[in-house]
């Protein structure tokens, strides 16, 4: 079952790949002092943590915020889970009163449960690859908290920190890593260590603030917020490679491209972004005028657009990520029957098998579902040729 989605997609591909590498394509205004932000899996929706008690959706498509969803306490961090129904959400509160975590429910962007209780003060908060935990920095009381999401209950509190910030769970799903801000280091939990507990603890920079991994897990970038510099760890070791990256400004929100080629950081003392080239690990360049106090960043799944808060002009800036396309073969949709069983709106790759993968160079990446989960026939993904990489990507 064919549908005229298709054709919605084509049109709205072609106005979305416009605008050259590393520009801002819109800018989105959303509640006051905007904190953390994530992207849904399938890079329709961008979440966004405001002050105003609030968090905003985004429609990627339009970059408009369609729905504003409240009940929050102060919240700051927020994370989506890999199958993209749930995001959670720290509530740090007033002086730490929230000491909370929301989940919302996606599909109907609803409150899903009661708040679940953490430690004082949490703030970032990321879930594992396999979505079976959700790990919150309590920056209040010293402490990172695991939330098992069968129960929405807290199965650990792991102690040792002093003002931890935010963290990251490698891709193998054996470690997270954990800025711990006042002790200038970086400490690591070993999630299959019984209990959890920190394993090592890795000197940083000055003030390390945001975490950021590597695709293949072989390296932990850390902003370093009063140091200006960007520290590397090489995860095999635990150890810092090189010297740190200088980043003339304040840099606080990080994240690493797909492909593992760039890191970018939110520069908060300036209005700008900084890119990092994981090849030399040296800040190459940055995008200018994002917006005043830049402080979180996420980059969509297929690296095509990095959202970033402005917490100083309450927006978010979305910058185009990829070079200008120029189609020399044409866009291509490329259809599987749905599986027999399981949620459409939320398949996995690993769980379809996709026609003609190895032929022609196609990579799998996200599938969006043209019925959106209500009962279709028909997978498709729209393919398109990027004549500067020579590779295939999904629109």
């Amino acid at each position: 079952m064919l549908v005229v989605v298709v054709g919605v997609l084509l049109m709205g591909a072609v106005s979305a790949y416009a605008a050259a590498a590393n520009t801002v394509v819109a800018t989105v205004s959303v509640g006051s002092n905007p904190d953390g932000v994530a992207v849904t899996p399938n890079g329709r929706y961008a979440y966004v943590v405001a002050g105003t008690n609030s968090v905003s959706v985004i429609d990627t498509s339009t970059n408009t915020v369609t729905t504003t969803i409240g009940g929050f306490n102060s919240p700051v961090g927020i994370a989506i889970t890999p199958n993209g129904q749930f995001a959670y959400v720290t509530n740090y509160g007033a002086f730490g009163s929230g000491n909370t975590v929301n989940r919302i429910n996606t599909s109907d962007n609803t409150l899903a449960g009661p708040p679940i209780v953490t430690g004082l003060g949490p703030t970032s908060i990321a879930v594992s690859p396999d979505g079976a935990h959700v790990y919150v920095s309590n920056k209040g009381g010293g402490s990172v908290s695991v939330i098992q999401t069968s129960n929405n209950t807290v199965a650990a509190t792991i102690t040792g920190f002093d003002a931890p910030a935010m963290l990251a769970v490698t891709p193998d799903n054996l470690n997270v890593y954990v800025a711990d801000f006042n002790t200038d280091t970086v400490k690591v939990i070993s999630t299959a260590a019984t209990p959890k507990r920190v394993v090592a603890t890795i000197s940083a920079g000055d003030g390390p603030y945001g975490v950021a991994i590597t695709p293949n897990g072989r390296f932990v970038y850390v902003a370093n917020d009063l140091g200006n510099t960007v520290s590397v760890i090489a995860t095999a070791s635990n150890t810092v490679v090189g010297s740190p990256i200088p980043t003339n400004s304040v840099p606080l929100g990080i994240a690493a491209t797909p492909d593992g080629q760039f890191v970018y950081v939110a520069l908060n003392g300036q209005q700008s972004v900084g890119i990092i080239s994981t090849a030399t690990n040296t800040m190459t360049s940055t995008v200018a005028s994002v917006g005043t106090s830049p402080f979180a960043i996420a980059i969509s799944s297929n690296g095509q657009y990095a959202y970033v808060t402005n917490q100083g002009s309450s927006s978010v800036a979305v910058i185009n990520l990829l070079d200008d396309v120029s189609q020399t073969a044409p866009d291509t949709i490329q259809e599987v029957p749905r599986p027999i069983t399981g949620c459409a709106s939320f398949v996995s790759d690993s769980s379809v098998n996709w026609a003609g993968v190895s032929g022609i160079g196609w990579t799998p990446s996200w599938a969006q579902w043209v019925d959106d989960g209500h009962g279709g026939e028909v997978c498709v993904r729209l393919l398109s040729y990027n004549t500067n990489t020579g590779t295939w990507f999904v629109r």
